[in-house]
């Protein structure tokens, strides 16, 4: 799995839920935030075609960490550390082989 069939997926089990009920609006917003992040990752990823899930993983860092600001996008410090720790396994274990991210 490439980092940009990850997001791809990624982006797509959101937009489901995005689709459904939700009687949260702390959910919603918070799928709202990852949606946004997803989109900004994958363009970063279109614009640097080799990018690898360490790409990601930094790319991520740097957002949380406050270096990269995703424009138009309130919190990306937290959506970011939070996108971090759910797919610690995906970033850290993909090279050693395809594994299925936390929900």
């Amino acid at each position: 799995m490439t980092p940009h069939e990850f997001l791809a997926g990624q982006l797509q089990d959101t937009q489901v839920e995005l689709g459904t009920a939700i009687l949260n609006r702390g959910r919603w917003e918070k799928l709202r935030e990852h949606r946004q992040m997803l989109l900004f990752l994958q363009e970063q990823a279109a614009q640097t075609a080799t990018m690898d899930f360490h790409g990601l993983r930094s790319e991520l860092k740097d957002i949380a960490g406050g270096h990269v600001k995703p424009p138009n996008m309130p919190g990306p410090r937290t959506t970011a550390a939070d996108l971090l720790q759910r797919w610690a396994t995906v970033l850290e274990g993909e090279s050693e082989g395809a594994t299925e991210p936390q929900s």
